[in-house]
């Protein structure tokens, strides 16, 4: 096995490892369901047009009026800091 070979292998591990822990640390998750409407009128104030906001399958972005958003963030430990 060459080091890149082994760099990688240990690299997916660890980064399996803390997904995983993420995802069962579900104390402060905010789902997108949870908070689309708010996100919506804000967007629709902010640009004075109908904004609609769904969940993202791989990756955001945007196409016309249609956002692309992940379907929970979870990067502080609060739901109050992640809203």
């Amino acid at each position: 096995m060459s080091f890149d070979e082994f760099l990688f292998g240990r690299l997916a591990v660890y980064l399996k490892e803390r997904r995983n822990k993420n995802i069962e640390n579900e104390q402060g998750v905010v789902h997108l369901v949870d908070v689309k409407n708010r996100l919506s009128y804000l967007a629709n104030a902010v640009t004075g047009e109908s904004i609609h906001l769904y969940p993202a399958l791989r990756e955001g972005g945007y196409k016309n009026d249609n956002f692309f958003l992940p379907e929970r963030f979870s990067v502080f430990e609060k739901a109050e800091d992640n809203v």
